[in-house]
Protein backbone atom coordinates (compact mmCIF):
# COMPACT_ATOMS: atom_id res chain seq x y z
CA UNK A 1 0.00 0.00 0.00
CA UNK A 2 1.29 3.47 -0.49
CA UNK A 3 1.73 6.22 1.70
CA UNK A 4 -1.55 8.66 1.67
CA UNK A 5 -0.66 12.45 1.36
CA UNK A 6 -3.67 14.77 1.63
CA UNK A 7 -3.35 18.40 0.37
CA UNK A 8 -6.22 20.92 1.65
CA UNK A 9 -6.36 24.64 1.24
CA UNK A 10 -8.66 26.98 3.74
CA UNK A 11 -9.59 30.80 2.29
CA UNK A 12 -7.74 30.25 -1.83
CA UNK A 13 -7.35 27.67 -4.12
CA UNK A 14 -4.42 25.92 -5.36
CA UNK A 15 -4.23 25.20 -9.27
CA UNK A 16 -4.11 21.22 -9.96
CA UNK A 17 -0.62 21.88 -11.30
CA UNK A 18 0.55 23.63 -7.82
CA UNK A 19 -1.07 21.29 -5.78
CA UNK A 20 1.04 18.46 -7.72
CA UNK A 21 4.37 20.21 -7.99
CA UNK A 22 3.56 20.89 -3.36
CA UNK A 23 2.53 17.12 -3.30
CA UNK A 24 5.68 16.50 -4.66
CA UNK A 25 8.01 17.98 -2.34
CA UNK A 26 6.34 16.11 0.17
CA UNK A 27 6.85 12.65 -1.24
CA UNK A 28 10.49 13.64 -1.79
CA UNK A 29 11.03 14.54 1.42
CA UNK A 30 9.25 11.55 3.10
CA UNK A 31 11.14 9.25 0.99
CA UNK A 32 11.33 6.02 2.22
CA UNK A 33 10.05 6.36 5.30
CA UNK A 34 8.85 3.07 6.17
CA UNK A 35 7.13 3.88 9.40
CA UNK A 36 4.86 6.76 7.60
CA UNK A 37 1.35 5.78 7.13
CA UNK A 38 -0.80 9.05 6.59
CA UNK A 39 0.23 12.71 5.60
CA UNK A 40 -2.58 15.54 6.06
CA UNK A 41 -1.14 19.10 5.27
CA UNK A 42 -3.76 22.00 5.67
CA UNK A 43 -2.38 25.26 3.90
CA UNK A 44 -4.09 28.62 4.78
CA UNK A 45 -4.21 32.06 3.99
CA UNK A 46 -4.79 34.54 6.83
CA UNK A 47 -6.35 38.20 5.64
CA UNK A 48 -6.13 40.18 8.74
CA UNK A 49 -8.09 43.81 7.75
CA UNK A 50 -4.64 45.76 9.32
CA UNK A 51 -1.72 43.30 8.80
CA UNK A 52 0.15 41.85 6.33
CA UNK A 53 -1.42 38.15 4.68
CA UNK A 54 0.56 35.44 6.15
CA UNK A 55 0.58 31.38 5.48
CA UNK A 56 -0.26 29.11 8.10
CA UNK A 57 0.73 25.42 6.73
CA UNK A 58 0.11 22.62 9.64
CA UNK A 59 1.28 18.46 8.66
CA UNK A 60 -0.68 15.97 10.85
CA UNK A 61 1.93 12.85 10.23
CA UNK A 62 0.16 9.54 11.15
CA UNK A 63 2.63 6.55 12.11
CA UNK A 64 2.34 3.21 13.13
CA UNK A 65 2.82 4.45 16.80
CA UNK A 66 1.52 8.06 16.77
CA UNK A 67 0.65 11.35 15.44
CA UNK A 68 3.23 14.39 15.16
CA UNK A 69 1.84 17.75 14.88
CA UNK A 70 3.86 20.33 12.84
CA UNK A 71 3.41 24.02 11.92
CA UNK A 72 4.75 26.79 10.20
CA UNK A 73 3.70 30.17 9.71
CA UNK A 74 4.96 33.00 6.70
CA UNK A 75 4.46 36.26 4.71
CA UNK A 76 5.19 33.78 1.76
CA UNK A 77 3.02 30.62 0.99
CA UNK A 78 5.66 28.87 -0.44
CA UNK A 79 7.86 30.10 2.32
CA UNK A 80 5.84 28.13 4.76
CA UNK A 81 5.54 25.11 2.58
CA UNK A 82 9.31 24.82 2.34
CA UNK A 83 10.08 25.57 6.05
CA UNK A 84 7.08 22.78 6.60
CA UNK A 85 9.03 20.13 4.43
CA UNK A 86 12.28 20.67 6.28
CA UNK A 87 10.67 20.54 9.61
CA UNK A 88 9.01 17.39 8.87
CA UNK A 89 12.55 16.04 6.98
CA UNK A 90 14.35 17.03 10.63
CA UNK A 91 11.33 14.80 12.29
CA UNK A 92 12.06 12.36 10.52
CA UNK A 93 15.82 12.22 10.83
CA UNK A 94 15.59 12.18 14.67
CA UNK A 95 12.94 9.77 14.57
CA UNK A 96 15.43 7.45 12.47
Amino acid sequence: MQNAISLNTLNFQLSETHQAEVTDKFRRVLGGAGAFIRLRVTLEGKYPSNTAVYYNARAVMETRSQELYITTRSEFLYNAIDELVAKIGATLARSS
